[in-house]
């Protein structure tokens, strides 16, 4: 049997130099796979204004609320204790759009 793992996303500037103490972080995501077959996803937590501690909680959460909706079904019950990878993408690439984008055409009328 496959086994499932929890990918946690993190969504960023600068996804390629990221540096946890240095870069802001604009969404935290995750998701599920079980072996090479992708199942579930979250939709990202924005960021924005949370401060840092706020933020260093938000993968204990996930994980949990992974456990909660996806151990049984994928997991043979067990809980998600960590995350099997960490990925950094771009924030362009963040379904959870930005504050700061500018408003299209439509948008604006």
């Amino acid at each position: 049997m496959p086994t499932a793992s929890v990918i946690l996303v993190i969504y960023s500037e600068q996804p390629d130099h990221f540096k946890s103490k240095e870069t802001p972080v604009h969404a935290l995501g995750a998701e599920l796979w079980v072996g090479r077959e992708f199942k579930e996803q979250m939709i990202p937590e924005f960021c924005y204004g949370k401060r840092g501690d706020e933020v260093a909680v938000l993968p204990s959460l996930i994980l949990e609320e992974f456990s909660k909706r996806f151990a049984e079904l994928y997991n043979q019950g067990k809980r998600f204790q960590r995350f099997a990878a960490k990925v950094h993408r771009h924030i362009e690439d963040c379904p959870v759009a930005t504050p700061f984008q500018p408003m299209t055409n439509s948008a604006a009328k």
